[in-house]
This record gives C-alpha cells, structure tokens and sequence, in this order.
C-alpha cells in the first residue's frame, strides 16, 4: 500500500503499520527463510572448516617466503599459553590489532589502558608476524601478546 497525502489525513487506517524492522505490516507476511541464526553459524563453521586445509598450504607458503609464520602456529588454532598468572584473576583487557599499521595505531591506546589499569593484564592479538614483532617492541612484558585464533569454535573455546 502506498500512501499519498490524501490518505495520511483521512486516519489512522491509511497509515502504513510498521513491524519492529520497520517493514511494512502487508511484507511482514512474506515468507522468510527457514535458517536459523544458529544454522547460519554451523554452515558458516563448516564452510571454514572444509577451508583449514588451504589455510594450512597458506601457511606452508608464506612460511617459505617469511620464516617468522612458521612459528606458533598452535596460536592461530587456539593452542595459546597464558601465563600462569593469568588464570583466576579478573579478566584482562584484550585489544586487536591486525597488523603492523593497526599496532602502530593502537600503541597509544594501549599505553593508556596500562596507565589506567597497571594492575590488569592486557592482551594485545595480531594476525601477523611483523604486528607481534612491533607489539612485543613497544611493550615487551607489559602486554601479553598472541596471534588471535582463526574463526573456528574449537580454536576460540581453546583461546
């Protein structure tokens, strides 16, 4: 139903009914698809998991080119060591940085959050080799540094 001018003064009858997304009450009957939001996330999960065996050849390959991907893989699929310290004390700050660039913007975020909260622990996640290399040089132990997991539900309930 389209309103003109006309029916929005005659009353409330011509006024087009809204849902809760704001759709029209004569589209709100259409049928909608029959996935779930959880339905979503398992194709999603499984589509990622059929994808792990070319993200391992990616690896393979970038390791080749840069040695510094070979190391800790285990990262990238959950398998991370908090230190000791980490367990049983209020949760810690996490910040993520994809990359070089993005360390190099986050810094002064992070040395604020250390300045605020000195007693917390932070944790700064990258995906790269040279985003861990630049954390680890403008922060060495005050922030504990890992390569965020790969979407995956195993590797994040590890993580």
């Amino acid at each position: 139903m389209k309103a003109n001018c006309e029916q929005l003064t005659v009353g409330a009858e011509y006024l087009p009914k809204y849902t809760h997304l704001g759709e029209y009450s004569q589209h709100a009957s259409r049928p909608t698809p029959s996935t779930s939001p959880g339905m979503n996330r398992q194709l999603y999960s499984l589509f990622f998991y059929l994808l792990v065996p070319f993200i391992l050849l990616r690896l393979v390959a970038r390791s080749l080119r840069a040695p510094a991907y070979a190391r800790r893989w285990g990262q990238r699929f959950g398998f991370c060591d908090f230190p000791q310290s980490e367990r049983g004390i209020e949760a810690p700050i996490w910040v993520h940085a994809v990359s070089v660039g993005e360390s190099l913007a986050a810094a002064p975020l992070i040395r604020a959050l250390c300045a605020r909260w000195p007693d917390r622990r932070l944790v700064v996640t990258t995906m790269t080799p040279t985003g861990s290399e630049r954390i680890t040089a403008l922060f060495g132990d005050k922030v504990f540094h890992t390569y965020l997991p790969y979407d995956l539900p195993g590797a994040m309930a590890r993580f």
